[in-house]
């Protein structure tokens, strides 16, 4: 006779899996159906996307009107990825958008719930940024410099003590003795996890001593502590011009912001953007990736969701989106993806994507 723990352990695994089935049930639900009975197309990705991937199905909507307005939703990264990952069914969704290239192990996961075939369209790149008032001096930034202005402990023989830094000038006798302050993405946002790996970890690889922390989990800890003292800020949601502006209005003068490139160039008569390690962010610098921040613009789509040339297939409007989505007229030097911030790859790799896409080739890790 089975224990009440292991009764209650049963109840609640049966509950839990209850929930997730009602969960997607719900979801599918709510997704609109097309008058042949397909599906609509069902797409997850980050709140910064979201306006991208609305004008792209406008513009294919305007087209192919038969095409049914699509289900468009953030959640938090984690959750987006095993969402599309946890199989090939109706009841998940066909397309995941990423300001990143999905990694090995979360593509990995994909294939271990049959999810086989993705096509991978790498629209553009997107770049983090810093930015300053447009009255405030010019403030040319590295890693380091900019590492060490934020964080809560740096090295000193050797232990690691508070951070005591007032103004740029004590870190870089270069830089003007303005007061440090600084505007982070919050915890809450999609930006945070690519600030933490590229602004705090790459920086803290090039510093000796986080070298001589063996413990990974230590290490990181170290690493992506920001200080408490007020001299770092946070950004938090909803992201938009307005919220951008409210925030620095209550900062102090002279804060430094981080920011995606699109907000910087729809606020361009507001803000001016940084120098970091040498390299002033552009469209052509982030083109060709040669400003250190950038990051790629993809689209991952479930081939077997597509429907084929016969019509055969469970959602409608798939091989659409993915045919406007790689049009020059949308991710080409004066797309209108361009127009939302959006950074155009070079013309020879647009050719090379819409290539792949159009041929629904999949892809590998």
């Amino acid at each position: 006779m089975r224990s009440v723990g292991a009764l209650v352990a049963v109840g609640l695994a049966l509950g839990a899996a209850l929930g997730t089935a009602l969960s997607s049930a719900a979801a599918v639900a709510d997704t609109p159906t097309g008058d042949d009975g397909g599906r609509a197309p069902w797409v997850v990705g980050p709140a910064l996307l979201k306006p991208m991937t609305k004008e792209i199905f406008s513009h294919l909507r305007e087209r192919a009107p038969m095409v049914p307005e699509p289900k468009i939703e953030s959640r938090n990264l984690a959750q987006e990825v095993q969402l599309f990952c946890s199989g090939a069914g109706v009841d998940t969704p066909d397309v995941l958008s990423m300001t990143r290239r999905m990694g090995v192990s979360e593509f990995q996961l994909c294939v271990k719930n049959g999810v086989a075939d993705i096509i991978e369209v790498q629209v553009g790149m997107e770049a983090l940024v810093l930015a300053r008032r447009k009255q405030d001096a010019d403030l040319p930034m590295t890693f380091d410099t900019f590492y060490r202005a934020i964080a809560a402990e740096l090295p000193k023989g050797d232990d690691f003590l508070p951070n005591t830094a007032q103004t740029w000038h004590d870190l870089d006798p270069r830089l003007p003795k303005t007061e440090i302050s600084v505007m982070v993405p919050s915890r809450a946002t999609f930006s945070r996890p690519y600030f933490d790996n590229r602004f705090l970890q790459g920086a803290c690889r090039e510093i000796f001593e986080f070298k001589n922390i063996y413990s990974a989990e230590e290490r990181v800890a170290q690493c992506i502590g920001l200080r408490r003292d007020g001299r770092v800020l946070e950004l938090g949601l909803p992201i938009t011009p307005e919220t951008i502006l409210a925030a620095m209005n209550k900062a102090p003068r002279g804060t430094v912001i981080v920011l995606s490139m699109r907000y910087a160039m729809e606020m361009a008569d507001t803000f001016k953007v940084l120098p970091l390690e040498g390299v002033v962010p552009d469209r052509t610098t982030v083109s060709h990736q040669d400003y250190p921040a950038t990051r790629s613009v993809v689209y991952y789509v479930k081939r077997a969701h597509v429907k084929d040339h016969a019509g055969n297939g469970p959602v409608l409007g798939l091989r659409e989106f993915i045919t406007e989505m790689t049009r020059e007229s949308a991710i080409g030097d004066t797309g209108y993806l361009v127009q939302l911030g959006l950074v155009p790859l070079p013309e020879a790799k647009r050719a090379e994507v819409r290539r792949s896409a159009l041929a629904l080739s999949p892809m590998s890790r």
